[in-house]
């Protein structure tokens, strides 16, 4: 099994692009998902467990304790003692430094198809396909129906494309507003001579992927949902490449939504979350629409909510192939990449060095006296032998 290579940090947080939020419905500022010093990986699979020590009751005045605070603040202790289980010693030891240390990346079994031009209109239908656009269709004239049985839109697959096309275009010619398009003064041919402005306007309005009378069972994406179970198969049948990365990405979205975001030093700092999985060229490979909460994928154990994303849309990686898969601190954890490494899919990612069980590193004082390039790597050894994690820390 490849060995799995982790970077740790130990001073001051670097700066870091991807500035994850928690996984909740409210947003958070940045600050509560650093760890703070100190901190154990097993507190982090209860959200709850701070709150609760917080909420604890304090003594009276006279410095006792009533019968039922007494009974309430052992219920919260049993609770927090049922959530955070005692984490198995991690045992670690280190590996020689040598020239070729944490450097051996696995031999690629894989291989990409031959290069295959076509057209984008081609491309396009592969995603768009005839089945999606007749059910995209029909759910917009049945929304027209039901809003208004006196006008029904009678919109057709041809005059749906023709609006996906303006909308394609409107996202690389951008004006202030939509209807400017068909204004006198900044006309856009490719937009205004497809199709009234009006009757533009009123295929928007309608819009829809799914009845909203059925059930929808409390999916918060039961709007979309037909969408996304048409588009996922397609996106997880490309081609891969060796390297994947897992990270998030902002759907910008500023109205009113319960599955609104907030990130604060992302360049769209409002709207909708999307975890995703790319390759090195920015193909996207399978994506989860963050929804409010990440449970495992089936079959699989439970490693915090953050880390079951991981393993969710590393379903689809071969794992006979040897990809390399990449993320950053926000989902790390030693579960995971045991995990990761029982399904063969070498994995690397950074970390917190509070963040490594049992594990400890030179002070950076050391590390300053012995030059630079000098680094430090011990390896954990798990159930699956002494690649289980191999996290270095370097000084540069």
């Amino acid at each position: 099994m490849g060995s799995t290579y982790v970077r740790s940090f130990t001073s001051d947080p670097p700066p870091d692009d991807s500035d994850d939020s928690c996984l909740c419905d409210s947003a958070g500022s940045d600050e509560e998902y650093l760890p703070k010093p100190g901190y154990d990986e097993s507190s982090s699979e209860s959200d709850m467990s701070s709150s609760e020590e917080e909420n604890v009751p304090k003594p009276d005045g006279d410095g006792s304790s009533s019968e039922e605070e007494v009974v309430t603040t052992s219920g919260q202790a049993a609770r927090q003692k049922q959530k955070r289980p005692n984490k198995e010693k991690v045992a670690w030891k280190t590996v020689k430094q040598t020239q070729s240390s944490a450097k051996n990346v696995p031999m690629w079994q894989g291989a990409l198809p031959d290069n295959v031009s076509r057209l984008p209109i081609e491309y396009f239908r592969q995603f768009f396909d005839t089945e999606l656009l007749t059910l995209i269709v029909n759910q917009i004239n049945l929304y027209s129906t039901q809003e208004n049985p006196n006008h029904a839109l009678k919109l057709d697959q041809k005059e749906l494309e023709q609006f996906i096309g303006t909308v394609l275009y409107m996202s690389v010619i951008r004006l202030p507003c939509s209807r400017i398009y068909w204004s006198n003064a900044c006309r856009v041919d490719q937009v205004a001579d497809m199709m009234p402005r009006d009757r533009w306007e009123e295929i928007k309005h309608c819009i829809h992927f799914s009845d909203n009378t059925a059930p929808n069972n409390s999916d918060r994406l039961f709007k979309i949902r037909p969408l996304i179970d048409s588009l996922l198969p397609k996106f997880q049948a490309l081609p891969q490449e060796q390297m994947m990365s897992i990270d998030e990405q902002m759907v910008p979205f500023k109205g009113r939504s319960v599955l609104k975001q907030y990130i604060l030093k992302k360049p769209y700092k409002w709207g909708y979350k999307i975890f995703v999985l790319c390759d090195t060229k920015g193909l996207v490979h399978s994506f989860d629409v963050y929804a409010g909460k990440s449970n495992p994928p089936p079959g699989s154990q439970d490693v915090g909510a953050s880390r079951n994303v991981v393993l969710k849309l590393a379903q689809v990686i071969e794992g006979s192939v040897n990809h390399l898969l990449y993320f950053d601190n926000w989902f790390f954890s030693l579960d995971l990449f045991v995990a990761l490494a029982k399904r063969g899919i070498p994995a690397l990612g950074t970390v917190w060095q509070n963040r490594l069980r049992d594990c400890s590193f030179s002070k950076d004082e050391t590390l300053k006296k012995k030059g630079k390039g000098t680094f430090e790597e011990p390896v954990a050894v798990s159930d699956m032998g002494d690649m289980g994690s191999r996290p270095g820390r370097h000084f540069i």
